[in-house]
Formats: C-alpha cells, structure tokens, sequence
C-alpha cells in the first residue's frame, strides 16, 4: 500500500509531470457536503448501498482538499494505516500534498468475506506538492463494513481499509 506521500517521492525520483486535461470535481464533496445516494442503486445483502462506500471515499478526499486532517483519518478503519492511527500522524504523513481535483469512479461488487464486506472504488486524483512536480493519481480505494450479529453502528459503515495508488503522469511538453 502506498500513501500519497510515498507517490509524491516516487514521482519526484522520476522527474514526471502531469499533463493531462483537468479532472471532473464532483462540488458537492468538494465544498463537504454530503453527497446523496443515486437513486434505484441496488443495495447489498444487508441494505448498505455500495454507492455509500463511494460517498465515503468523496467525503475522504474532500477533507483531503480541505486539508482536514481530523476528518480523512476518521474515515479510515482503525488499524488499517499507519499514518491514520490520529489526526497528528495523518497530517505528518499526508500534509505536504495538497489535492485539488478529484473523480470518484462508480464502486464495483461487493464482495463478502468472514463477516465483512469488501468493495473497491476507483479514483483519480490531480494535486501538488512543495517544490514537487504536480500530481496526477489513479486509485483503488477498498472499504470494508462489519456485518456481524451485535457489531456496533461505526463497525456496518464503510471504512477505508486500504488505497493502492499508481501513477499515469507523463514527462512534460517542452
């Protein structure tokens, strides 16, 4: 798993730069509202949409681009990053970036496994860093939910459980 961090590295060590066209921002999460489930989505076999495990992946980056440390680190299941353990360890690890833009893809199947579900929502994200060349991201967000007799209310909503980032950046137009 790489955080963003570790992409900004590997970018910089490649000298690429981005230079593709911009990014669709979806406004609503941008600004931290919360975005609405799309309507007649099917709901998995415990009545979670997976379009919710996609709101929660727009609610992520938009604390992202707010540079709400605080925020993004919540959405992350407990245990399933090193730099999500607090807000204060979130920010070291994420605070040179600075996202902005992002599009979040339409969440794929969910997926069951001893008493989770699993589902993987694809995104692409534009952002920069100091002295950096800037960013162009594309993600596989994966979150899981509890669906266990008795599992608290926190536990059966979608957390992020991990991101696995490459880079489509191409070296720059002279």
């Amino acid at each position: 798993m790489l955080r963003i961090g570790a992409i900004v590295t590997l970018l910089v060590a490649c000298g690429e730069r981005s230079s593709s066209p911009p990014l669709r921002v979806d406004s609503a999460a941008a600004s931290g509202a919360a975005s609405a489930p799309t309507s007649g989505a099917a709901p998995d076999s415990f009545g979670r949409r997976p379009e919710d495990a996609a709101a929660t992946v727009r609610a992520y980056l938009a604390a992202l681009t707010q540079r709400d440390f605080g925020q993004a680190s919540a959405l992350w299941e407990p245990g399933a990053d090193a730099a999500a353990v607090d807000p204060a360890s979130f920010a070291r690890a994420h605070g040179d970036t600075t996202v902005l833009e992002f599009e979040v893809g339409a969440p794929g199947r969910v997926e069951g496994a001893a008493g989770s579900r699993y589902v993987v929502v694809p995104v692409v994200m534009r952002g920069s860093a100091r002295d950096r060349p800037p960013l162009l991201l594309h993600g596989q967000v994966t979150l899981r939910r509890s669906v266990v007799d008795g599992a608290t209310e926190a536990a059966r909503r979608w957390r992020i459980s991990r991101i696995a980032w490459s880079s489509n950046a191409k070296p720059a137009q002279r």
